[in-house]
C-alpha cells in the first residue's frame, strides 16, 4: 500500500479532487442531472471508487517500481490483500468525504450509503487483480471500465429513476457487505493459483 499510495499520489488526488469538484456541482445543480442527490452520490463515489485499484497498476512493471518491491520482504498474498485494503480506504475516504460535500450543503444523505462505494471497490478490485495475472493489463482495464461504460448507456433510464437513501436497508447492506468480502477472498484464492 505505501509504494501504490506514493507512487501514485499526484493521480489519487486529482481523481478525488474532480470528483469532489463533480460533487459540488450536483448539489449546486450546474451539472443538468435530474437524479437524486442520493444518486448524484453513488454516480460519482462508484465510478470513482473503482479506478484507484487499477491506476495502481499503471507502473507495476516499472523498473522503479520492481525496484521499490525487490527491497520488501513480502508475498503475493501480502500483494493481493494490499490491493483490496487500497480499493477499500481509498473509496472509504472518498465515500466519507462526499457525504460531508452533500451535509455541508444541506442535502440529506443516508450514512449508510458509504458503503456502496467501497463494496463496488472491493468487487471490482478483485475482479480487475484476477484478470491482470490471469491475462493481461488490457484485459484488466476492460474489467474496470466496463462498468462505467454499461452506466453510461443506461445513464438516462437510471437518472429517472427514484433513488433514495431508504431504499437501502443497513441489514441487507451488511448482508451484501459480507458476500462481497466472501466473493473477494475467493477471487485473491483464485489469483493466487493463477500466479503458482
Amino acid at each position: 500500500m505505501k509504494k501504490d499510495i506514493s507512487f501514485n499520489i499526484k493521480i489519487y488526488l486529482g481523481i478525488f479532487l474532480a470528483t469532489l469538484l463533480l460533487i459540488i456541482a450536483a448539489v449546486l445543480g450546474i451539472d443538468g442531472s435530474e437524479a437524486t442527490d442520493t444518486l448524484n452520490y453513488l454516480v460519482y463515489t462508484c465510478c470513482a471508487s473503482i479506478i484507484f485499484v487499477p491506476f495502481s497498476y499503471n507502473i507495476e512493471d516499472e523498473f522503479s517500481t520492481r525496484k521499490f518491491i525487490s527491497t520488501l520482504p513480502i508475498s503475493m498474498n501480502q500483494i493481493l490483500t494490499a490491493k483490496m485494503l487500497l480499493g477499500a480506504i481509498v473509496a472509504s475516504i472518498l465515500s466519507s468525504s462526499a457525504l460531508l460535500v452533500f451535509h455541508i450543503f444541506g442535502k440529506t444523505i443516508l450514512f449508510r450509503c458509504a458503503l456502496i462505494p467501497v463494496m463496488l471497490s472491493i468487487v471490482m478490485a478483485s475482479f480487475f487483480v484476477t484478470a491482470f495475472y490471469k491475462w493481461d493489463i488490457n484485459i484488466a482495464r476492460f474489467v474496470a471500465i466496463a462498468p462505467i461504460i454499461l452506466f453510461a448507456f443506461s445513464a438516462k433510464m437510471v437518472e429517472q429513476m427514484n433513488v433514495v437513501g431508504e431504499a437501502f436497508s443497513l441489514s441487507v447492506l451488511l448482508i451484501i457487505f459480507v458476500i462481497v468480502v466472501a466473493i473477494a477472498t475467493l477471487m485473491k484464492k483464485i489469483t493466487l493459483k493463477i500466479v503458482e
